[in-house]
This record gives structure tokens, C-alpha cells and sequence, in this order.
């Protein structure tokens, strides 16, 4: 028997047959390998001795090589076999969870709620200003912080220069009165009551006034400084009034007093007039 017979008869006897469709070989049983193993040992180990009539020597090689081809013929069909479960198969899914999103429908695509519009913002109210209320002291000061610092009878006597130097009579004989009502007793007092007669008379047509302001310098300050101005003063408003004897004598007492000064000199002058007229 020749090998390819000998192959043919195992797999014959193993139900191994091959088929006439294309592909790979069927899968066989762990039955049938069992069986394959044993029959290629059974034929490694030889037929019965009736039956063999070549010599020991050549029958070993024989039983060698059929021993090869049974083992080989096995190892060929377990791989096919092994192919063919891993290509049917396929590879493995792994079952992992899958999470399936909602869909929106075109319908809810398409319909859009109606926004309602928003309010107006509203106003802004500013908070009132807060005011502090002043301490005590604050509000004890206050009043005195309101009141106009007190003029210096000095002051008030330069206001009403500058303002007789201006033209403005009215003005300036209010602040000269001014002098001696806040200050009776200052120099600054004596000063202002002749100014002011002096604007009485020539400027405010006024000489009653004039006259009294005279008489009241003379008495607070009697032979001072002003003294020969205030006696003129007091001549000329005496004429205003009409009273000629009251002027005379009040010329003759300024030429006694200060018999030198200009004053003293325009006395005279009026005393001459006087005594050519007859009055």
C-alpha cells in the first residue's frame, strides 16, 4: 500500500473524507481527533506479523514516514479547523450602554413661544442729601460766623471820604452818621458830626441839620482840633436861616479864638459885609 493510499484508508476509517465544496474543511470532533491520534499510533506501530512479509529492517522507515504524515495531516486539519471558527466569528462586539438622545421634532423646531416683552427700567430715585447737624460748638459759633465783622470807627470814616469824594452825598452823610452812633466816644466820632454838617450844608440843603451837627462837635470836643471849622459852620448856617445877630456873634467868637487861622480871616471879610449893608 502506498502512502497516499494509506492517508486515504485513515481518513476514510476517521470519517475525514474530504467534500468537493470550496472552502475550508470542516470542523472535526474532539472524538474524531482522539480517534485520528490513535489510529496514526496504531499504524506507527504496524499490522499483525501474519500479514507483514518484507524484513523488520525495511518495515521501520515505512512506519516512520507514515507516522509523519498521520501527525502532520493532523496538526493541518486543526489549524483549518481553527481558522475557520475564528474567521465565522468575527470579531467581538463589546457590549458597552448606549445612550440614546432625544430628538426634537421639526414641528417643535419650528413653533416658537412668544417673548414677552420686557418692562421699562425703572426711574432712579436719588437719595436725599444728608445734612449734618453742627455739634454745640458748631452752632453757638454760627451766629457770630453770620455777622459782618464790627467796622473800626476808622473804617467807616474812609468809606464816607470816598464816597463824598464820589458825589454820592446821601451815602456818604449816612455813613459819617454812622461813626458817632457805633463809636460816640472815638476822635473818629468828633470828625464825622463836622463832616456831615458840612455835606447838610452845602450838598443836602439842609442847614438845621447842619447846625445841630455843628453845636455837637463843639460840646464833645470843645477848642479841639476843629474847633475854628466847626464855629464857621455854624456862622454860615446861621445866615442860611436868616438870623444875621446870630451869625455876627458867632464870627466875632472865631476871630477871638483863633485869631490867625484862615477861618478867622473869611470872618472878618463876613463881619465887613455886615456892618456896610446895616444889618
Amino acid at each position: 500500500m502506498s502512502h497516499d493510499e494509506f492517508d486515504d484508508a485513515l481518513a476514510a476509517q476517521l470519517g475525514l473524507g474530504l467534500d468537493d465544496e470550496p472552502g475550508p474543511a470542516r470542523r472535526i470532533t474532539p472524538q474524531q481527533s482522539a480517534a485520528l491520534i490513535a489510529g496514526a499510533l496504531d499504524a506507527w506501530q504496524g499490522t499483525p506479523a501474519a500479514n507483514v512479509s518484507a524484513p523488520v529492517r525495511s518495515a521501520a522507515p515505512v512506519r516512520l514516514a507514515y507516522l509523519v504524515a498521520a501527525i502532520s495531516a493532523l496538526i493541518a486539519v486543526g489549524s483549518v479547523a481553527a481558522m475557520t471558527i475564528v474567521l465565522s466569528r468575527g470579531p467581538e462586539r463589546s457590549e458597552e450602554p448606549v445612550m440614546v438622545l432625544p430628538q426634537e421634532s421639526p414641528r417643535d423646531e419650528a413653533i416658537e413661544e412668544p417673548v414677552a416683552p420686557e418692562p421699562p427700567p425703572e426711574p432712579a430715585i436719588e437719595a436725599p442729601p444728608v445734612v449734618e447737624e453742627p455739634e454745640e460748638n458748631e452752632r453757638a459759633d454760627a451766629p457770630a460766623r453770620r455777622r459782618p465783622a464790627p467796622r473800626t470807627p476808622d473804617d467807616l470814616l474812609a468809606e464816607a471820604n470816598a464816597l463824598r469824594s464820589a458825589g454820592r452825598w446821601r451815602e456818604a452823610e449816612a455813613t459819617y452818621a454812622r461813626v458817632p452812633r457805633e463809636h460816640p466816644d472815638s476822635f473818629s466820632a468828633y470828625v464825622a458830626q463836622v463832616a456831615a454838617g458840612d455835606v447838610r450844608l452845602a450838598h443836602l440843603r439842609d442847614p438845621r441839620g447842619a447846625l445841630r451837627l455843628y453845636r455837637r462837635a463843639l460840646a464833645a470836643r470843645p477848642g479841639g482840633p476843629l474847633d475854628a471849622e466847626a464855629r464857621e459852620g455854624i456862622a454860615r448856617a446861621l445866615r442860611r436861616l436868616g438870623d444875621p445877630r446870630g451869625e455876627r456873634d458867632t464870627l466875632r467868637a472865631l476871630i477871638s479864638a483863633h485869631p490867625t487861622t484862615p477861618a478867622a480871616t473869611r470872618a472878618r471879610a463876613r463881619l465887613a459885609e455886615l456892618e456896610s449893608s446895616g444889618e
